[in-house]
């Protein structure tokens, strides 16, 4: 299996860190250590770019209102398969095939960015969820 895992990830991380001067914390940087921005905040960071909030196919519908529940998101692109090893998400037989596209600008708050914890990629963590107007597509999109 061929991979751009790797490119990804080292192209958002320099985005971030040269381009914008922001640091990624530790995968071992608790929560409450993590810098607090806003949506306005988080949007100048990203320059412009959105945020993924990658689901399986038992977790369709369910964002499409938005969510109140904390959740992981990360602005890499990967692939179904890249998704588990490189987030180190839960339940790995189960590759995350969709995805909710979101606009940092409409997000109440953000934590991050940090390294995730025993993956490799960049993750940012909303702890009062996202808001539905924060969806940029009110569906789910299909990735591959």
């Amino acid at each position: 299996m061929k991979s751009c895992g790797r490119l990804a990830t080292r192209v958002d991380q320099e985005w971030l860190e040269r381009v914008q001067g922001v640091q990624i914390a530790s995968s071992l940087t608790p929560d409450n250590a993590l810098t607090l921005k806003d949506g306005a905040t988080l949007a100048r960071e990203l320059g412009g770019r959105y945020l993924i909030r990658y689901l399986h196919s038992d977790q369709l519908g369910t964002g499409q209102q938005g969510s109140v529940a904390p959740c992981y998101v990360t602005p890499t692109a990967y692939s179904p398969e890249d998704c588990v090893r490189w987030l180190a998400l839960p339940n790995p037989a189960h590759p995350r095939e969709f995805a909710l596209i979101l606009d940092p600008s409409k997000i109440p708050a953000a934590l991050g960015p940090r390294w995730v914890r025993l993956g490799d990629g960049i993750e940012y963590l909303l702890p009062q969820g996202f808001p539905p107007e924060a969806l940029v597509l009110p569906w789910e999109v299909r990735i591959s």
